[in-house]
């Protein structure tokens, strides 16, 4: 068990696995660090420990760029199944200055920096961006988004949290099936 708001660093490409550990991450009032695994693992290596992650969730294929200064558990592992098993949970007390994200963006120097967003800002965010409000889409219904964004980009990550949940729209991304280190 990780005491609340910890730091949890994520590499992977967009499946089922990562959506549902950014939700899950987010439920239990820890901290989401999406890590572009595309990036040199140098810079891997700053990110976690710029961000204090105290745990990393990745790609079986991507485990060797994740330090091993801390835990890594791959989404293909048996110890994985045991974070998406359902039971009694009771969600932790919401406190806005909680760590929602640390989204890494190279800015203009090419040196990753991370950009922290608490959970009261993300809340504002979401809210904010909430697009008009359209009909619940039926079961049948023709509504879909595409999103190429991956999960480490702010667009990705917003696409997931906003259209997707609060919308209703059925969503699909792309993603490359190559991994790059």
């Amino acid at each position: 068990k990780l005491p609340l708001n910890s730091k949890i660093a994520v590499l992977g490409t967009v499946t089922y696995n990562v959506v549902t550990l950014n939700i899950g991450i987010a439920r239990a009032r820890h901290a989401v660090v999406p890590i572009n695994y595309k990036i040199p693992k140098e810079q891997i290596e700053s990110c976690v420990r710029d961000s204090g992650a105290v745990i990393a969730f990745c790609d079986e294929e991507l485990q060797h760029l994740v330090p091993d200064t801390i835990k890594c558990i791959t989404f293909e592992s048996d110890e994985f199944k045991q974070f998406l098993k359902y039971g009694d949970y009771d969600i932790p007390e919401y406190k806005p200055d909680y760590v929602h994200s640390i989204m890494y963006t190279s800015g203009t120097t090419g040196n990753p920096k991370g950009v922290v967003t608490t959970y009261q800002a993300r809340i504002i965010q979401v809210s904010k961006g909430l697009p008009a409000p359209v009909p619940h889409p039926s079961k049948n219904s023709r509504l879909v988004l595409i999103n190429p964004s991956p999960l480490y980009h702010l667009a990705g990550k917003n696409n997931i949290e906003v259209e997707m949940f609060f919308s209703g729209f059925k969503e699909i991304h792309l993603r490359s099936e190559e991994h790059t280190s």
